[in-house]
């Protein structure tokens, strides 16, 4: 459907047309001019069979598991990359690869499986419950430019790049009343020795961050501090989505496709009025990135944080707090 040019433009013009000309208009520009940096920058690490490693992606929202069945099947068939976009609407940060007991795959589940690849993407979503059509309005005049030639994210973006670690900025529209705004940071001074000689070693000698319930406990404690940088540069009323803290949690992919649910009962749930079934494109609106920093000595992931919440793991307390450990099981393929 991406590179259907015409049927993407035919959806905007009709579905769209409540929108002010001037924001009709960027939705128009960013079909005629498409942008696809960042999952341009996911994709090698969409299967790494070699580090034990993939990022999940799937259709389904609600799918369990989140196992790499779904991605090995697509890669053994060869599909490109802009299809994987369109097949899965979601994907998640890297996870550690599950096991195989013949056609099962097992292992423990996803949020104990969160592995640093050297990038992630922290995700923030303000999913209004009133006014919608206002305040999708709102997050496109986003990437609109104004009379010096910026748009509100591209003071975002300056902002974002006072941090040594940050690499892109990409917004994506969820197909309804909300943007996904992904901020693609760079991850490899939390494992230096794993990815020695790619990057520069910062200053301060900071131990190797464990990958599983350490590392994904560091990324959620970073997300809020990130969040208010976004918040009060976009000037958003209302809060964030907050289940998107959690990197396995799935977000919305660059160009995917959402299917239209019905909007007769539950209009808030489809705002465009779109039949039951309409394939949604999933527009890019905003995209653009640096391969390395330029200035600023701060951190998006401060490794202080990490290493507070692996001291906070291995207090007695927490273990006393831990539920029983569970046995390996099989997972439901995604």
């Amino acid at each position: 459907m991406k590179s259907d040019q015409a049927t993407l433009l035919g959806f905007v013009r009709t579905y769209l047309s409540f929108l002010r000309p001037t924001s009709l208009n960027r939705m128009i520009k960013a079909i005629e001019r498409p942008q696809n940096q960042l999952f341009n920058r996911l994709y090698p690490e969409i299967l790494n069979i070699g580090d034990g490693s993939y990022i999940c992606l799937s259709s389904d929202l609600w799918a369990k598991g989140k196992s790499q069945g779904q991605i090995e099947d697509a890669v053994n068939r060869q599909t490109s990359p802009a299809q994987l976009q369109e097949l899965f609407a979601y994907f998640t940060n890297p996870l550690r690869l599950c096991d195989k007991r013949g056609r099962e795959y097992i292992g423990p589940p996803p949020l104990e499986r969160v592995v640093n690849r050297g990038h992630l993407v922290l995700t923030f979503e303000y999913d209004p419950d009133r006014n919608e059509r206002e305040f999708l309005e709102q997050q496109i005049r986003w990437s609109i430019a104004g009379t010096d030639k910026r748009c509100r994210l591209d003071v975002l973006y300056d902002a974002l790049c006072e941090f040594r670690d940050f690499r892109h900025l990409e917004v994506v529209w969820s197909g309804n009343k909300s943007f996904h705004i992904h901020v693609f940071v760079d991850s490899r001074h939390l494992a230096r020795s794993r990815f020695a000689g790619e990057i520069e070693v910062p200053p301060g000698a900071y131990p190797e961050i464990p990958g599983g319930l350490i590392f994904r406990s560091g990324l959620m404690a970073c997300w809020s501090p990130v969040e208010q940088i976004i918040h009060q540069t976009l000037e958003i009323e209302i809060p964030p989505d907050p289940r998107l803290k959690e990197p396995d949690r799935y977000r919305r992919t660059p160009w995917g496709i959402r299917i239209a649910t019905d909007h007769r009962d539950e209009p808030s749930k489809n705002i465009l009025e779109a039949p039951a079934g309409t394939r949604i494109p999933q527009i890019v609106t905003y995209s653009r990135g640096r391969a390395y920093p330029k200035s600023g000595e701060a951190w998006l992931l401060p490794p202080r944080i990490f290493l507070t919440r692996h001291a906070d793991l291995d207090h007695p307390d927490h273990h006393a707090r831990r539920p029983p450990k569970r046995s390996i099981r099989p997972l439901r393929m995604t």
